[in-house]
């Protein structure tokens, strides 16, 4: 098990089990103080890697080789906002959604070792106004992602045959997003689903149910 944290200082820390807690800093302190982060599992190196957001808006890229965390930038990028980080089988490596400077959506994913930015394709898509979660699709095997949109309600924006797409419409009835989106593949339906907070208080979780599509089920707390 392991776990990241911002600390009180504004820095970067993680903990994690070796014969009991260890406590990790000193790797992270070259990002500075830190406004977000997003962690992602790394199956081709066997290890969480971590985007870390800090005052600025500098995307920083921490991951384990050699046996020692490395560092580096995620260039000519600027994130303001939500960001959520997932693991692409496809290529290899985790990649990262956020909401730019801009207010817009942004992607960023590595290949042929260099990073690559996708965000023109986003930018009528309307504003990012909250969170976000991302996930990888296993049947169009490539990464995806849930948003608070410019309304307030949730977006779901993803690639179909190499053309990104967005479903605005699907999701009215969960009316708007109060809080938190989680998403997840769920293998049995071959499909993504997403859960969020709405206005409501109540929970709204969205499913693709075979023949159904889109099934909306509500849930107190």
């Amino acid at each position: 098990s392991e776990v990241f944290v911002v600390g009180s200082d504004g820095l970067l820390q993680r903990f994690h089990v070796d014969g009991g807690w260890q406590h990790e800093r000193e790797p992270f302190r070259v990002a500075g103080r830190i406004k977000g982060f997003a962690v992602a599992y790394s199956k081709a190196r066997d290890h969480a890697e971590v985007y870390a957001v800090d005052e600025a808006g500098t995307l920083h890229f921490f991951y384990r080789e050699g046996g020692a965390w490395q560092h580096s930038l995620v260039p000519g990028v600027k994130v303001d906002g939500a960001i959520s980080a997932v693991y692409s089988p496809r290529r290899g490596h985790t990649e990262a959604f956020f909401r730019g400077d801009d207010g817009r959506l942004h992607f960023v994913y590595a290949e042929h070792s260099q990073w690559r930015h996708e965000h023109a394709a986003f930018a009528g898509m309307g504003a990012v106004t909250g969170a976000l979660a991302a996930t990888f699709a296993q049947q169009r095997q490539e990464s995806e992602v849930f948003l608070r949109g410019e309304d307030g309600r949730l977006r779901y924006v993803y690639c179909h045959e190499g053309v990104w797409m967005f479903d605005a419409g699907t999701f009215a009835p969960g009316g708007v997003v109060a809080g938190g989106v989680a998403a997840i593949f769920n293998p049995r339906q071959n499909h993504s689903e997403v859960m969020f907070l709405g206005a409501d208080g109540r929970i709204h979780h969205f499913s693709i149910r075979g023949p159904q599509g889109w099934v909306h089920e509500v849930t107190g707390l």
